[in-house]
């Protein structure tokens, strides 16, 4: 009965905006239904104060799952040990920024941190703006089995040399088809898409352990009235550290470092908080944030 007012009181609330507003971006209004529709599903009350004993009581799961089922870490390994030792893994529900100049090796990094989790067995899903989904899985392919993305994009293994790397792409083809890595390779995705494709793919694959948006910079409001760049960025950061909390899984979001860094007359580039490209709500909102820096640079 309760999951059943609380669904009338959102169809009402949302058919009285409507009426106020008389128009409106259809995405808008179905982004706000699907998320309070799926707050209902999961009977979750929002709002309802928790007391210290049962976080406690939570907590104490948590811990005495790790230690019987011998896990290692509590989150979702990035495979890279030296890494884990500090994240103890992705933690559900944390926002990840991961930010470098261009061509520095994001898109890279992020791949193998998508590729790691899904060897896991569980889901992940990949927002590629950028890039297609098939160069994506071709640089999946060329990390799998350790084939030259030169070789693989030619698809020049007619020569006898050549015999060897066509057995690894073969074994490379097998072992990707097997994860379960979902792409969207939508270019200029809204955040509202975003969100609702994430919330779909977590209401039918309840394994989605990994989110990765590649990246921030290209992500849209659609038809905002705002038009200041930094509160565009600073609601989007907003949107993606709210739909990690909301679907209690880490999110890997990429993000570009402005040429400030490379105009700075000190002997040391090492990438600061301040180098975060249009906006401090970045910095703000993230739990985690990671600089790449290549010294030849």
């Amino acid at each position: 009965k309760t999951n059943l007012r609380n669904l009338l009181a959102c169809l009402l609330r949302t058919t009285e905006k409507f009426n106020e507003e008389s128009s409106g971006d259809v995405g808008e209004y179905l982004n706000r239904v699907e998320k309070e529709i799926s707050a209902i599903t999961r009977n979750r009350r929002v709002g309802d104060f928790k007391t210290t004993a049962e976080v406690i009581d939570v907590v104490k799961e948590k811990y005495y799952r790790s230690i019987s089922g011998g896990v290692k870490y509590s989150g979702v390994p990035s495979g890279f040990a030296r890494l884990d030792n500090i994240t103890n893994g992705w933690q559900k529900g944390d926002m990840i920024v991961l930010a470098a100049r261009p061509s520095v090796g994001k898109s890279a990094l992020s791949l193998a941190f998508a590729l790691n989790a899904a060897k896991t067995g569980k889901s992940v899903a990949f927002f590629s703006l950028e890039m297609p989904a098939n160069q994506l899985v071709e640089r999946m392919l060329s990390t799998v089995g350790h084939v030259p993305m030169e070789m693989i994009r030619k698809m020049d293994f007619n020569n006898g040399r050549a015999k060897n790397e066509m057995i690894k792409f073969e074994d490379a083809t097998r072992k990707l088809s097997r994860y379960n890595i979902y792409i969207d390779d939508t270019p200029g995705a809204r955040l509202i898409d975003i969100q609702a494709k994430a919330r779909k793919l977590k209401a039918e694959k309840e394994d989605l352990c990994l989110i990765v948006i590649d990246y921030i910079g290209i992500v849209t409001l659609g038809n905002s009235k705002i038009t200041d760049r930094q509160q565009i960025v600073a609601e989007i950061s907003r949107g993606i550290k709210s739909l990690a909390r909301e679907l209690e899984v880490p999110i890997i979001a990429l993000s570009q470092l402005s040429r400030d860094i490379e105009k700075r007359k000190t002997d040391s580039k090492a990438p600061m908080l301040s180098d975060i490209r249009d906006s401090g709500a970045i910095e703000q909102d993230a739990d985690v944030i990671i600089f790449i820096q290549r010294e030849d640079r």
